[in-house]
């Protein structure tokens, strides 16, 4: 079997999925390599003054003693790191942890659609570099799969030097760990992926770029009250499925605090005709109605449900609040989609129409050889936006720059950062942290995606 090196850079850990999928550069990222930071390098001669001395009592002002030279170690206030120094540098090092899965993917001569998500993202932040080249941005990334045997502490502690962003990775039990070591070493991480609330823990130096559920809730109480002024969101989900019931809850919760009228549906696996009789009489026939349904991947039980909740519509008011991951559905077809009076609610929405977006296809295309899905537009988004973060606020955002608009323009969709809290170990303990609050709604109408204005 081949031996697979620790470490993947850009080169070698891409090399290996473009040889399975043909979908991929193999040239290098643009950029040059990070300079040591010209600040405290400048000579400075104090000016020479003359000093009147005036006795102090030494009660009131304590002398000035000598203390051996620390470490600086982080200092967290109200779940802020205070004194980590942000550096300005000639050119930034970025580290992409990605589960690339090289070694298996060799091994099985396959690539998944989980992987292949990941290089669509990877490949637009390379496209992202070179737009930050144009610009005179010097930043270069370096990947490592953390997916090919080691484990994300070993990986971590065998970077070659260490980077002044880390992206990723996917998993939160691993982002867990990347935080951790990025907070020893005072190294800003952002996530394109992870939420706080699925970290089990709450840090405060990550930049999560992916809205929370919060937010996905509120887009769709926005729907509601854009339809109606007097309406119902229903939940519906598995009672096998902990993880929908999960997600459920935390939708429900804001639905609630926002004094949303509420109603929930539990199904068997089955979805027999009497649960189906049981969700058409929460249906309110003077009222709009929006069914929830907190599924991500599932085609046979999305597709199954919707048809089953087109068979209760009985002319009533009724439209679906659905997840941009369906689009990628074998069993959602087109006509299903836009029969079933669907509402996407969605961090970013692409339209494929547009004369920016197909030009960046056409290259794309060009570069890559097949064409790019939402995750490469992502990607080209959250690197241009890192890059252009470090050229103007240096390695450290939070407290500095990160309260102000995105730098620059040209994002296919501009990122909406806003401080948040969420409740710490302890009740008087809140955790201040930044995320994307971004999320946008569209509907599917005669085979086009069009965005939906709320208000």
């Amino acid at each position: 079997m081949l031996k697979i090196r620790l470490f993947i850079v850009i080169l070698s850990g891409f090399m290996l999925a473009s040889l399975l999928s043909g979908c991929f550069s193999s040239k290098a990222a643009v950029g040059t390599k990070a300079e040591k930071s010209p600040v405290g390098q400048v000579s400075h001669k104090p000016k020479i003054d003359t000093i009147k001395f005036t006795e102090v009592d030494p009660a009131k002002h304590p002398p000035i003693t000598n203390t051996p030279n620390k470490k600086t170690e982080p200092t967290v206030e109200k779940g802020i790191v205070t004194n980590f120094q942000s550096q300005f540098k000639e050119g930034y090092q970025i580290a992409g942890l990605f589960p690339m899965y090289s070694q298996k993917q060799m091994e099985i001569a396959k690539i998944n659609d989980n992987v292949l998500r990941i290089i669509q993202f990877y490949n637009g932040m390379k496209m992202g570099l070179e737009q930050l080249g144009n610009e005179g941005i010097k930043v270069s990334l370096s990947t490592f799969d953390i997916a090919g045997g080691d484990t994300v502490k070993t990986l971590l502690n065998k970077l070659p030097r260490k980077p002044d962003l880390i992206i990723g990775p996917y998993k939160t039990d691993n982002l867990v760990t990347v935080v951790e070591y990025a907070n020893k070493n005072q190294i800003q991480v952002l996530s394109p992926w992870a939420t706080p609330g699925t970290l089990g823990q709450v840090f405060s130096n990550i930049v999560y770029c992916k809205p929370s559920i919060k937010s996905h809730a509120e887009k769709a109480i926005q729907l509601l009250k854009s339809s109606c002024t007097d309406g119902k969101i229903i939940g519906v989900c598995r009672k096998s499925d902990v993880r929908q019931q999960n997600l459920w809850q935390s939708f429900k919760a804001v639905l609630v605090n926002n004094d949303i009228n509420v109603e929930e549906c539990l199904l068997s696996d089955t979805i027999n005709k009497i649960e189906m009789s049981a969700l058409s009489s929460l249906i309110d026939g003077q009222k709009c109605n929006y069914i929830f349904l907190p599924y991500m991947y599932e085609d046979v039980t999305i597709s199954q449900l919707l048809r089953k909740i087109n068979s209760v519509r009985n002319g009533r008011n009724v439209k679906v609040i659905g997840f941009e991951s369906w689009l990628d559905l074998q069993k959602c077809t087109p006509d299903l989609i836009m029969g079933s009076n669907i509402q996407f609610i969605a961090p970013y929405f692409y339209d494929k129409e547009d004369e920016k977006m197909n030009l960046f296809a056409k290259r794309y295309h060009n570069k890559f050889g097949c064409l790019p899905e939402s995750e490469a537009f992502y990607g080209y988004d959250v690197m241009l936006w890192a890059g252009r973060m470090m050229k103007k606020y240096g390695t450290i955002w939070l407290g500095n720059g990160l309260n102000a608009p995105p730098p620059g323009e040209g994002y296919f969709q501009p990122f909406l950062f806003k401080k948040n809290a969420l409740m710490g170990n302890s009740a008087d303990s809140d955790v201040e942290y930044f995320q994307n609050t971004k999320v946008q709604a569209y509907e599917y109408k005669e085979f086009k995606f069009r965005p939906i204005e709320t208000n």
